[in-house]
């Protein structure tokens, strides 16, 4: 249960991953903030929040995972594709990341569940929130 913690990294591995949003971003994706001085277009990810469901016995069988995904560009159209590449890349049924560590990440379901728009000191912002299931 404690690798779940870690689920940003397995985000992190999930877009790099991606020839799509590879393709579109390069390597600018970062947790929580890009490092000033960053070029455009960029991406940030964090956990919004995680709960663990537990059984009658108290044995942990699932944690559900809201991981915002924002996407920051200095136009508006080159911002609707990046977000559109990560929502295709975040959207499946079941997949195994295994992480830089060896450590291993099981989701059993990621899905798209809201959008937000914004544009703040000159920069088009497109924020993403997933809903994830780990085991």
């Amino acid at each position: 249960m404690i690798q779940t913690l870690d689920i940003g990294k397995a985000i992190y591995s999930l877009l790099v991953s991606d020839t799509t949003v590879s393709a579109l971003v390069g390597e600018n994706i970062f947790p929580l903030v890009a490092p000033e001085g960053t070029e455009f277009p960029y991406v940030v990810y964090s956990c919004v929040s995680m709960t663990t469901a537990r059984d009658k016995d108290q044995l942990f069988y699932q944690q559900d995972v809201s991981e915002a995904v924002i996407v920051c560009t200095e136009d508006y159209t080159s911002g609707i594709e990046i977000a559109t590449a990560i929502a295709q890349a975040l959207q499946f049924e079941e997949k195994q990341v295994i992480l830089d560590s060896g450590m291993t990440i099981d989701i059993m379901e990621s899905g798209f569940s809201g959008k937000t728009e914004d544009y703040v000191q000159n920069t088009y912002v497109q924020g993403l929130m997933f809903n994830l299931k780990l085991r």
